[in-house]
């Protein structure tokens, strides 16, 4: 018997009208050693659903779950990266339930709904689950619609800039700020949102955090009689910290002042990042990648976990790659950087400034 005729064959009355729902979110779950299992999970579904399927598929604890992938849904493919991130299948489902009702109400929109969760930043799922309560308190105002109340503005206080060049887009940008403060209202990467009961005005507290990991070098030498890269240690591997670092600072000139940041992809986090900026450091004498990052909020747990997560993938497949892949012309033959690898785990890690300098104070009294 397959999994669907199971799970249909298990529900009760109450539990076959959710045939009727609109389908939210598909999350693929799967599991590795010692046997690999796979199940694939429509949201929004009974807690008894569930655990039919946990039960079937011998997966216990599949509610807590929070590594899985969310596959294309219409009309909602995209939502789970403007969520707080790392959300487990128990609160997906909750939240899955709550847009549910907005759905059928006829007001759902995922572009107005990702904006609604950007001006606010919720950190967690009961704070989602009050903006998708209050859905209709909250509007998405597009440029051509608030032009006009902003120029009202300007010139009723007579802040109206009349510089030219850079210098007047500068001013002009921080009137609208101000203006927006006073209005209530927040810019969002759709446009203004604004909350019909209640001004949205966004704090910042800024703070700076730095993430070590290591770097490995590998030396293809000009005359090698093995076909081999030769693993640089010590003093000749940090002589390539200035070749490395100058070419780090030329991946990024194709960036935007966020840096690496542009191009995380949970949005809340991505709003949380100020810049995030890679660097080469040689520290207490041993070759680093330092990842700075500006803040303009503190992060959570799993915000954080999600940040280490986004950072390593980008270091292995995104934009480290081509450090491995594109050689530097060195004067002993070719140069490779290689800043992360999951498949050897034990020789990467990443620490905080904490962690890392009370790793060298713990090396110094041994």
């Amino acid at each position: 018997m397959d999994q669907k005729k199971f799970l249909q064959d298990s529900y009760t009355e109450e539990e076959r009208d959710l045939n009727n729902r609109k389908e939210v979110f598909r999350i693929h779950y799967a599991t590795g050693a010692p046997e690999y299992k796979s199940v694939l999970i429509s949201l929004p579904a009974s807690v008894g659903q569930i655990e039919q399927v946990e039960e079937y598929n011998g997966i216990p604890g599949l509610m807590k779950c929070r590594n899985y992938e969310c596959w294309f849904v219409h009309d909602f493919d995209g939502l789970v990266d403007c969520l707080p991130p790392l959300r487990s299948v128990e609160e997906l489902n909750r939240i899955a339930w709550a847009l549910q009702e907005v759905w059928q109400s006829g007001r759902y929109r995922k572009r107005d709904l990702a904006a609604f969760l950007e001006a606010e930043l919720p950190e967690n799922t009961e704070a989602v689950l009050r903006i998708i309560e209050d859905y209709q308190d909250y509007e998405l105002i597009q440029k051509d619609d608030y032009q006009g109340e902003l120029s009202e503005y300007l010139w009723k206080v007579n802040r109206y800039p009349f510089t030219e060049g850079k210098q007047r887009v500068a001013d002009f940008e921080h009137l609208e700020q101000e203006w927006a403060f006073q209005v209530g209202m927040i810019k969002t990467d759709y446009g203004y949102v604004r909350n019909h009961k209640k001004p949205l005005r966004r704090t910042f507290e800024e703070a700076k955090i730095c993430l070590y990991s290591p770097i490995v070098l590998l030396l293809y030498e000009e005359n090698r009689s093995e076909p081999v890269p030769v693993v640089l240690e010590g003093e000749e591997k940090n002589s390539y910290q200035t070749i490395i670092q100058k070419r780090i600072g030329e991946s990024l000139e194709e960036c935007d002042p966020q840096g690496l940041g542009m191009y995380l992809t949970n949005q809340l986090l991505k709003q949380k990042v100020k810049a995030m900026i890679p660097c080469a450091e040689i520290i207490n004498g041993e070759l680093y990648m330092v990842l700075h990052l500006d803040l303009n909020q503190p992060l959570t747990e799993l915000e954080y976990q999600q940040l280490v997560t986004e950072w390593t993938f980008q270091a292995e497949h995104g934009w480290g790659l081509e450090f491995f892949e594109r050689t530097s012309k060195v004067p002993k033959g070719e140069l490779f950087a290689v800043f992360w690898d999951s498949g050897a785990a034990a020789n990467f890690t990443i620490q905080t400034e904490e962690e890392l300098f009370g790793q060298f104070q713990q090396r110094q009294l041994s």
